[in-house]
C-alpha cells in the first residue's frame, strides 16, 4: 500500500498493512536530526526573528525543501500542509529590551523561553482598552488567502502528492471567551454570556467562510486544531461547548465531508468529558492521545473506537525526559490497543517537540517498524 493509502483505510476503520505515521507538528531539533541540516521549520525565536528581517522567501524556501526531505525519512505516510504567509511579509520587530526580552508596540513583555526557545508574552500591558460591548463585537469577513500562502501546500501536494495523504490546515474554533485580560477572558462564559455568544456567532461564520476560500485541489483531508482543556478537564463546562461551539463545528464537518475529504483536529488536554460531543460535531480522527492527561488508549479504543479514529500515543514527556525502553513501552501500547481493527496513526501525544532525544526518536521508529506490520503482535507484557 502507499502511505495515503494506509491513513485512509485507517481512517476508514480498516486494517491497511502497517500502521501509518502521521504528526501534527514537530520542531527544528527533530527535523534536523533526520534530514542533517540546519532548518526552519519549527524553529521557534529564530524564525520570528528571520521573518523581522524581510527573509520570508529564504524560509519557506527551507520548508519547501525539509518538509519532504523530513518526511521522506522519518518516514511519515501523512503529511499536515500548512498555510505560509504572503510574499512580502515582514511584521514590524519589537523593541528589545535586552537579550531574552521584547516589548511590542501595545506595550506588553515577551521573553525567550530558556525551554523551548519560543518568544512568549509573560507581562500583558496594563494600558487597557474600553471593554468590549455586543456593538463593538461586529462580524469581520477574514479576507482570502493570497495565492503565494499556498506555495509550500502546492509544492508538498507536487512532490508527495501522489503517494501520501494531504491534510491542509484548516481553522477551527477556540472556546468564545471575550475581555481584555484573561482573568477577564476566562470569567467571561459564566459573567458575559451574552458577549461570548457574539463571539462565538462571529467565529463560528468566519471559520466556514475560510473553509469555502480555501483551494481544496490535491487535498485529502482538514487538520485543524484547538485546546479546549487542561490535564484535568475542560477549561469550561461542557454545556457552553454543546450551546456555543458544537453548531458551527458540526457545519463545518458538513462542508468538509461535502468535499469528499476527512477531518482530522488536534486537542490536547483531558477531553473525557468532551469525547461524545466530539463524535457528534463529526470530526473524523481525534489527535493527541495525552496519557499524561489520562486519555488512555485502551479506554479511548474501547468506548469510541467505532466512531472515531485516534492519532498519536507516543507520550511527548517520554520523548523528551524519558529513556528508549519509555518511549518503546509508549509506543507498543499504542499499537496494541489503538492499531487492531484500523481506526489508528502513530505519532507523538501532541508534536515531535523541541528537546526529543535522538536515541528517544530512534525508539520511537524501530518500535514502529518492528511491530506496526498487521496483523499486529505486540509482546504480551505490554
Amino acid at each position: 500500500m502507499t502511505p495515503k493509502q494506509r491513513v485512509i483505510a485507517a481512517l476508514q476503520h480498516r486494517e491497511p498493512d502497517r500502521v501509518p505515521w502521521g504528526e501534527w507538528q514537530y520542531d527544528h531539533n527533530v527535523v534536523s536530526m533526520i534530514i542533517g541540516r540546519e532548518t526552519f521549520i519549527g524553529a521557534k525565536f529564530r524564525l520570528t526573528k528571520a521573518y523581522w528581517d524581510g527573509r520570508r522567501d529564504e524560509i519557506v524556501e527551507s520548508f519547501k525543501r525539509d518538509e519532504v526531505d523530513f518526511i521522506r525519512g522519518l518516514p511519515l505516510d501523512l503529511v499536515h500542509a500548512p498555510l505560509v504567509p504572503p510574499r512580502g511579509h515582514k511584521p514590524a520587530a519589537m523593541k528589545q529590551l535586552d537579550a531574552e526580552t521584547y516589548e511590542d508596540a501595545a506595550g506588553n513583555l515577551h521573553r525567550i523561553s530558556a525551554t523551548t526557545g519560543n518568544l512568549l508574552l509573560y507581562r500583558q500591558s496594563q494600558k487597557l482598552g474600553p471593554e468590549p460591548t455586543l456593538d463593538s463585537l461586529v462580524y469581520r469577513p477574514p479576507a482570502p488567502p493570497d495565492q503565494s500562502e499556498y506555495e509550500l501546500a502546492r509544492h508538498l501536494i507536487k512532490e508527495l502528492g501522489q503517494t501520501h495523504f494531504i491534510a491542509l490546515r484548516g481553522p477551527a474554533l477556540g472556546w468564545p471567551l471575550v475581555g481584555r485580560t484573561p482573568e477577564e477572558r476566562y470569567m467571561s462564559l459564566a459573567e458575559k454570556p451574552d458577549l461570548c455568544r457574539r463571539v462565538a456567532e462571529n467565529s463560528g461564520r468566519a471559520a466556514i467562510e475560510r473553509l469555502r476560500q480555501l483551494d481544496l485541489t490535491g487535498v485529502d483531508g482538514i487538520f485543524s486544531g484547538a485546546d479546549y482543556s487542561h490535564n484535568l478537564g475542560p477549561f469550561a463546562s461542557p454545556k457552553f461547548f454543546r450551546e456555543l461551539i458544537l453548531p458551527h463545528l458540526q457545519e463545518m464537518a458538513r462542508y468538509i465531508h461535502s468535499k469528499g475529504l476527512f477531518w482530522l483536529y488536534h486537542a490536547c488536554g483531558n477531553n473525557w468529558a468532551l469525547m461524545d460531543l466530539f463524535v457528534e460535531a463529526g470530526f473524523d480522527a481525534y489527535q493527541a492521545i495525552q496519557a499524561s492527561a489520562g486519555m488512555d488508549m485502551k479506554l479511548l479504543k474501547e468506548r469510541y473506537g467505532h466512531k472515531l479514529a485516534f492519532i498519536g500515543g507516543v507520550k511527548n514527556e517520554n520523548l523528551i525526559l524519558g529513556r528508549p525502553d519509555d518511549v518503546r513501552a509508549d509506543a507498543l501500547y499504542a499499537l496494541k490497543h489503538g492499531a487492531p481493527g484500523g481506526g489508528y496513526i502513530y505519532g507523538a501525544s501532541h508534536s515531535l517537540a523541541v528537546g526529543a532525544k535522538p536515541a528517544n526518536l530512534d525508539a520511537m521508529r524501530r518500535t514502529l517498524a518492528d511491530f506496526g506490520a498487521y496483523p499486529i503482535r505486540v509482546p504480551d507484557e505490554n
